[in-house]
């Protein structure tokens, strides 16, 4: 089992300026991402949670209840 996080951000922009000049970038880069916890039974079978708010303990707990019962 483990969680990670994911932000929906670009790994690198391409812009264009005249020759000499610095390019400005007006857009407003959001900070949204995606939390995910997955797990791989011994019997192969793979769960996945993945919500786009942090992952707190309740969530934590309704998962691993999930995967006692179900995995």
């Amino acid at each position: 089992m483990d969680e990670s996080g994911f932000y929906q951000l670009p790994g690198e922009v391409k812009t264009y300026a005249p020759k000499g000049e610095t390019a400005d970038l007006e857009e407003w880069q959001k900070r949204d991402h995606l939390s995910v916890m997955g797990s791989l039974t011994l019997r192969g079978k793979g769960y996945v949670l993945a919500q786009p708010e942090p992952l707190t303990g309740l969530p934590t707990v309704t998962f691993l209840e999930h995967l006692v019962r179900y995995a």
